[in-house]
C-alpha cells in the first residue's frame, strides 16, 4: 500500500497482522497511543483492534501488509 505524505489510512483486520514500513514516516495509532514505525521492523496488529496509519513524512509511505 502507499500513503500519500498526509494520509490516514483507518482499519480494521478480522486475523493478526503484520506491518512493515518499506519506505517513509509513518505512525501507527491505537487505541489513541501514537508509535512511529521504524523501516524495515514487522510490526504485529491483532485482530478486531482498530488502527490508523499516518504518513507523517514529506514523501510517499511504502508498506506492506501481511496476514
Amino acid at each position: 500500500m502507499t500513503l500519500a505524505p498526509g494520509e490516514i489510512f483507518e482499519h480494521t483486520h478480522l486475523t493478526d497482522f503484520i506491518t512493515i514500513v518499506v519506505t517513509g514516516t509513518v505512525d501507527l495509532v491505537v487505541a489513541g497511543e501514537r508509535t512511529r514505525l521504524v523501516e524495515g521492523v514487522p510490526t504485529p496488529i491483532p485482530a478486531n483492534v482498530s488502527h490508523v496509519l499516518v504518513n507523517v513524512g514529506q514523501n510517499e509511505a511504502i508498506i506492506e501488509c501481511a496476514h
